[in-house]
């Protein structure tokens, strides 16, 4: 007669193992995964923060950079040459000019030598500084042609200190009246600071005056002087 094959329960084929053990088991696998959860949550917020360090600095640098190019800009803007004495006037002026130069050579030359420098002691915002073009009509009061008409270009200095008195840089052309020179009309353009230079220079070239002069045959006589006033 076969004997019945022994009945083997869950727990005859499991160590036994008291209930306070397997929870302490339990609570230390519990702290274990909780441990190792924690370190690699550290460890991905240290990775954030480094990269973000590492971007801020990229942007640091590119900032950095734009400034750098900024400077540069602003030194290529600059074009400002030294100051000048109010005794050297005459020969800073004269170190502008081309060889040989035309009247409107004069012209370019005077007015980014007035752009380009300042006179020690003469206040552009005060109208310490300033330029002037102005031109004789070509006919007298009686009505008959002039032998010469004149067309001078100046740039007028007034010190800041008590009784400077006053200073013109002057560029005079001196022609026989071509048909065209205006009769009458006006006769004065101004310019009371650097940044309307622009504008003077192209308010000379369209004068009936220096078209006039430009146009002329007979070469000018020209004279540049440095007078108080």
């Amino acid at each position: 007669m076969k004997s019945r094959p022994k009945h083997t329960s869950k727990t005859d084929s499991v160590a036994k193992v008291s209930v306070p053990e397997k929870r302490t088991k339990k609570r230390s696998q519990k702290k274990e995964e909780k441990e190792k959860k924690e370190e690699a949550e550290v460890e991905e917020e240290e990775d954030y923060e480094v990269e973000e360090d590492e971007e801020e600095e990229e942007d640091y640098d590119d900032g950095d950079d734009d400034d750098d190019d900024d400077d540069d800009d602003d030194d290529d803007d600059d074009e400002s040459g030294p100051s000048f004495c109010l005794d050297e006037t005459l020969l800073a002026f004269r170190e502008c000019l081309p060889e040989d130069p035309s009247p409107l050579d004069h012209l370019k030359a005077l007015v980014a030598f007035y752009k380009q420098r300042r006179c020690e002691g003469c206040d552009v915002e005060d109208d310490g500084d300033m330029l002037f073009a102005e031109w004789s009509d070509g006919k007298n009061k009686d009505k008959k042609p002039k032998d010469t008409v004149e067309f001078t270009l100046m740039r007028q200095l007034m010190p800041e200190e008590e009784d400077g008195g006053l200073y013109q840089l002057r560029v005079e052309f001196l022609l026989r009246p071509p048909p065209s020179w205006p009769a009458k009309g006006d006769s004065v353009e101004w310019c009371e600071t650097p940044e309307d230079a622009d504008d003077f220079e192209e308010s000379v070239l369209s004068a009936p005056a220096f078209e006039a002069l430009l146009a002329a045959e007979d070469h000018p006589q020209i004279k540049i002087l440095f007078t108080g006033v």
